[in-house]
């Protein structure tokens, strides 16, 4: 997001604000909390009635002041400035601005992602070393032992039933998913949860641990679209802790 307080200081204006979330202002403005709020309501009615696109710029002239709030890509900024400073130079300056913010987000983003690549390539490289490590030491502690057929059946089936057992989770499991994609998707959640889960293989009633790592992979990706990678990849981790604990 545009700096507010940047913006204000190299203007040199009397006050910068913000209308989409979160509301923010610096400078001179009168009351000014409940003046926002007021402004993006009577901007929000005046177009819906008018049944106007959203708008790009809005431009109020004053006998000394010039009130400007300019609708780009996501943001809608406010600025109060004096009638000597040219319009034209501030409004080139928000372009600008907004421009040079979304290269850094994007690189931010770029850049968050390579790193968890790289987190996730170092585990795997440990992770199969300590696999390797037990597989020997395990190997070299193995005691020959006789064993009848019987009990090498007996053995072979309790085996069976242990490994169902651990990879059967708790329904509950479902409900949870459901609650943290909520709180990053919102309203879309349960729509998008919903067909996730149609679209796998899971048994409600009986969850197994890879059915609900389907489930939790299929809507990360599906969340991407809506609220970007970064994000998609914290629902993905707050759902595995829940796993986790189910489990």
């Amino acid at each position: 997001m545009i700096d507010l307080l940047e913006l204000k200081d190299t203007l040199d204006v009397d006050a910068t604000f913000r209308l989409n979330e979160p509301l923010e202002y610096t400078g001179t403005l009168e009351n000014a909390d409940n003046a926002l709020e007021r402004i993006k309501l009577v901007l929000t009615q005046t177009f819906d009635a008018l049944d106007i696109p959203p708008f790009k710029q809005f431009i109020i002239f004053g006998d000394d002041k010039t009130i400007l709030i300019i609708h780009y890509k996501e943001e809608i900024i406010g600025v109060v400035f004096p009638n000597k400073i040219d319009l034209e130079d501030v409004k080139n300056h928000i372009y600008e601005r907004s421009e040079v913010v979304k290269k850094k987000e994007k690189i931010a983003v770029i850049e968050e992602e390579i790193s968890e690549e790289e987190s996730k390539e170092e585990l795997a490289v440990e992770t199969e070393e300590e696999i390797s490590e037990e597989a020997i030491t395990a190997e070299e502690e193995v005691i020959p032992q006789e064993v009848t057929t019987e009990n090498e059946d007996e053995i072979t089936e309790e085996s069976k039933v242990i490994t169902v057992e651990k990879e059967i989770l708790d329904t509950s499991v479902i409900e949870k998913i459901s609650d943290i994609a909520h709180q990053y998707l919102g309203d879309f959640s349960l729509d998008i949860v919903s067909n996730v889960i149609e679209d796998s293989d899971l048994d409600k009633e009986n969850p197994s641990m890879d059915q609900v790592l389907e489930v939790t992979n299929s809507l990360k990706n599906a969340a991407s679209l809506i609220i970007g990678p970064t994000k998609s990849s914290e629902l993905e981790k707050d759902i595995l802790k829940v796993i986790e604990d189910v489990g």
